[in-house]
């Protein structure tokens, strides 16, 4: 049995709820594309293929969408940099004010809760938004307390893979790295009377071949945007990023005959769920951080896409 049919050997424990979460964000500015959930969606299409019930949600692209909320006091320190509101520069200025991006913490507690989970997994996408996936993971830590709940608390993203130790007392499991490898280690843990801390930190990694993943999401007027990453790693040294701290330095892509097939798959969804009367448009946003390194690789890709 190879890596990926391990993965998708269906488990023999009892079935169980899982719900993966993206908090929300706290900065002076946002966009959408920034959190397109792909590690998020490809857990859960591996744990709905092994038969557990499972939810995405992403509470930065709830609503409200934007609330302007208090500087944080680490960050009062900008305060002489930050340029007054006004109409002539509302275009050219990011850092005018500073918000919350998506529904509140609360909001999203409430959610999770009623999914009734075994499994809360939170993901820090960014070290900058670390404090995001704290104060839920503590919202979470209080309630399963004092309402006598229980459910085990991952914590896991390129956030946490830069300082894990950072994140130990707030979770019962600490996932560094590539997430696929770990949910054995998770569906495990789950369901024990207690957890103890500081969470066990992990880091799984990942040797099988990487899937076709993607987040459709629909727009008005049949628009529709999709997200998606074809590869993994990066063999480059450049002092300034951690993309090797989560992927390797090797760099991986989807097989080519796996990722035509997942594109069937996905324009045939953009199909049934487009209005017959409107002409489809389509935007991909490949969140690859490497995407022509392999020029001739993605150049067949764009290909096929227009065909």
């Amino acid at each position: 049995m190879n890596d990926t049919e391990h993965l998708l050997e269906i488990s023999q424990a009892s079935l169980l709820n899982i719900i993966l979460v993206q908090p929300p964000v706290e900065d002076f500015y946002f966009t959408p594309h920034r959190s397109s959930t792909l590690g998020l969606h490809s857990l859960s299409e591996i744990w709905r293929t092994r038969g557990h019930h499972c939810q995405v949600i992403n509470c930065a692209l709830e609503k409200p969408l934007k609330k302007q909320i208090k500087i944080p006091e680490t960050l009062t320190y900008l305060n002489p940099y930050r340029i007054k509101y006004s109409k002539d520069i509302k275009s050219t200025s990011w850092f005018n004010n500073y918000y919350r991006f998506g529904s509140s913490i609360e909001n999203c507690v409430k959610q999770i809760i009623e999914f009734n989970p075994d499994v809360v997994a939170v993901s820090c996408f960014a070290w900058g938004y670390a404090e995001s996936s704290l104060k839920l993971l503590e919202k979470l830590k209080e309630i399963r307390r004092t309402k006598s709940l229980s459910f085990l608390l991952v914590v896991g993203g390129p956030g946490v893979t830069v300082m894990p130790e950072y994140f130990s007392p707030f979770a019962d499991l600490v996932v560094t790295g590539e997430g696929e490898d770990s949910i054995i280690e998770i569906e495990n843990m789950a369901g024990l009377a207690e957890y103890s801390y500081p969470g066990k930190i992990i880091n799984p990694g990942f040797t099988g071949e990487l899937p076709f993943v993607y987040n459709l999401k629909s727009r008005r007027n049949s628009r529709f945007t999709v997200s998606t990453i074809i590869s993994r790693g990066c063999p480059k040294m450049c002092s300034f990023c951690a993309n090797h701290l989560v992927f390797g330095r090797k760099l991986r892509k989807v097989p080519l005959s796996d990722l035509k097939k997942g594109m069937n798959v996905l324009f045939n969804e953009v199909l049934t769920r487009a209005d017959k009367e409107e002409k489809i448009k389509l935007h991909m946003n490949f969140e690859d951080d490497n995407i022509l390194f392999y020029k001739e690789y993605f150049l067949e890709i764009l290909n096929y896409i227009n065909k």
